[in-house]
C-alpha cells in the first residue's frame, strides 16, 4: 500500500483500499445513495484507519483537480498533428493531448 505521507504514485491506481474509496466517493456524489449504503461507507470507514486515510486522499484529489482550470477548446488541426499520435492509441485522429481534453472536460462536468 502507498505511504499516506508520500506523494502519490501510480501505486494508488493499483491498491484495493484506494479503489474501494474511490468508489464510495462516486456513489456518495452521484446523489443517489440510500441510507443504508451511508450507513455501509461509515461501517467501511471504522473498520480501518487505513481505510480513513483513503477516502481522505480521495477527497484530497477530487478537489485538486476541480481547482484546475478547463482546458482551452482544441481545434480539429490541432488535434490532427498532435505529437503523441492518437492512432498509436486507437484514438484516430485524437492524439494524447486531444484525449486527455476530452477526459478532463467530461471529468469536470460531473465533479
Amino acid at each position: 500500500m502507498t505511504n499516506p505521507d508520500t506523494p502519490f504514485s501510480i501505486d494508488i491506481e493499483r491498491d484495493p483500499t484506494y479503489l474501494v474509496a474511490a468508489e464510495w466517493y462516486v456513489r456518495l456524489h452521484s446523489g443517489e445513495i440510500s441510507i443504508e449504503d451511508a450507513l455501509a461507507w461509515q461501517r467501511w470507514l471504522n473498520e480501518s484507519p487505513v481505510n480513513s486515510r483513503a477516502f481522505a486522499r480521495i477527497e484530497e484529489v477530487s478537489h485538486v483537480l476541480r481547482t484546475v482550470p478547463a482546458p482551452s477548446t482544441v481545434s480539429e488541426r490541432q488535434l490532427a498533428t498532435d505529437r503523441f499520435g492518437g492512432a498509436r492509441y486507437g484514438i484516430p485522429g485524437r492524439g494524447c493531448f486531444g484525449y486527455c481534453s476530452a477526459v478532463f472536460r467530461s471529468t469536470r462536468e460531473t465533479l
